[in-house]
């Protein structure tokens, strides 16, 4: 408040036009009294956790987050390690990493952690670990209990939508209109498919009335245990994300993948790139009909890209991950 409107309409100049009323409310918010009280509370309730439980070392699976933040601010304050687990694709992409103190980033492959360190983390603050959700690919190689009761066709196309509206990249009328575009790409194939949402969606409707629209047999799923889950990866024929961390785990198990980049321009998708082996990123409005006919056609191969993105297929990341807590 202390700084006048006129100044931060020329601190907030850019090309000679000043965007000082677009980034206001977000100001206005970051600095509202509601807020910082949210803020502070949260940083004093993780201090008195880590005092009160005698806690000597930190686990986390982000940092972005206004908990998270707040526990690693508090760990500072009392000099308390803390280790991040990699969680999603994403990792090192956006500029959004702001290491708070020595935080130590355990990260599933080679490619993630050279986005780390040209993000500006030290190569000593990054340990390769593999990835924690993959460790039951290996123990359920051979074991049908994995299985769920669920009769989900053979071969099938699996299409993983993400959240885009719910995190705000993209308006609801241009997301459904690429979905619409998509989905009759991918009916005019007459091939078996299933249209599985991100559970924290909340237009299901709108795919609803989408697939009847253009009279298609398309299965609709939306919440899915874990056995489900990996059924639907594993009879799969081809899956279709668009972005999501899914891509890998089928890039894991050798199932042919692409992914549509949902953006009509100024994608951040490209920043994926070094983040998905040899995996296409199709733009929507192109023929994704033929894209996954060629697929189709194709002999898939993704053992040149284990190691970047994975380190270790072994079943072991867990046991990787406690070593590197107990390092701390």
């Amino acid at each position: 408040k202390s700084i006048s409107k006129k100044e931060k309409e020329r601190l907030f100049r850019y090309e000679g036009k000043s965007l000082w009323k677009y980034a206001m409310p977000t100001f206005n918010f970051l600095y509202s009294k509601d807020y910082l009280y949210v803020l502070g509370y949260h940083y004093e309730l993780c201090k008195r956790i880590l005092k009160e439980e005698n806690i000597s070392k930190i686990v986390l699976t982000s940092q972005n987050n206004l908990f998270e933040k707040c526990m690693i601010a508090a760990g500072k304050e009392y000099n308390i390690p803390v280790l991040i687990i990699q969680h999603g694709i994403g990792l090192g992409t956006f500029k959004s990493v702001d290491v708070i103190q020595r935080e130590k980033f355990a990260v599933w492959g080679e490619c993630f952690q050279k986005s780390l360190q040209d993000l500006g983390v030290n190569e000593k603050q990054i340990c390769i670990t593999g990835n924690l959700a993959l460790d039951n690919n290996k123990n359920n190689q051979n074991n049908n209990d994995h299985l769920s009761t669920k009769q989900f066709p053979e071969e099938h196309i699996l299409i993983a939508t993400s959240c885009y509206i719910e995190d705000r990249f993209i308006q609801k009328k241009e997301y459904f209109k690429m979905i619409e575009k998509v989905l009759k790409d991918v009916n005019s194939l007459n091939q078996k498919t299933i249209l599985k949402i991100h559970p924290r969606e909340r237009h299901l409707e709108e795919y609803k009335e989408i697939i009847q629209r253009i009279n298609s047999k398309i299965i609709f799923s939306t919440s899915t245990s874990k056995k489900e889950y990996r059924e639907l990866l594993e009879k799969s024929s081809v899956v279709i994300t668009f972005g999501s961390s899914m891509t890998l785990e089928a890039t894991a198990i050798n199932k042919r993948n692409i992914i549509i980049d949902p953006f009509s321009d100024n994608s951040p998708l490209k920043l994926l790139s070094n983040h998905i082996g040899s995996v296409k990123i199709i733009p929507w409005k192109e023929n994704i009909a033929q894209e996954i006919s060629h697929l189709l056609k194709s002999e898939q191969n993704y053992k040149n890209d284990i190691k970047k993105l994975f380190y270790k297929l072994d079943g072991k990341a867990h046991e990787r991950v406690v070593e590197e807590i107990y390092k701390l």
